[in-house]
């Protein structure tokens, strides 16, 4: 029962940040979405506003990328995977670089 309330409260927390980052994201950019700039444009303006946030939260230690594809050895990789499904990456959340006995950290739960 105690893992399921972790797991609530850090979902509850990640919400929190995002519905923030969301809500300032809207505030401050009508201009991108009024004037329908590209998605790329959006989603790099998102990503700003997003790592402002966790910059105060448990989660400051994570990076937001937009567009992200290389390893720490700066090797183009393929397709990315999540639970062995492919996935294009338009923004992440994460800690750069590859650890050999963990893999990627991009902050969610395995």
């Amino acid at each position: 029962m105690e893992v399921q309330n972790s797991a609530m409260r850090e979902y509850t927390s990640l919400k929190d940040i995002v519905d923030k980052a969301i809500k300032t994201f809207n505030e401050q950019e009508k201009y991108l979405l009024e004037n329908d700039l590209s998605e790329r444009c959006i989603c790099a303006r998102f990503a700003m506003h997003l790592s402002n946030v966790l910059k105060g939260t448990e989660y400051s230690e994570y990076l937001v990328d937009v567009e992200y594809n290389r390893s720490a050895d700066g090797c183009e990789r393929g397709i990315k995977r999540l639970d062995n499904h492919p996935i294009t990456v338009d923004l992440i959340v994460h800690k750069r670089g590859y650890d050999c006995d963990y893999g990627f950290d991009n902050g969610v739960s395995q």
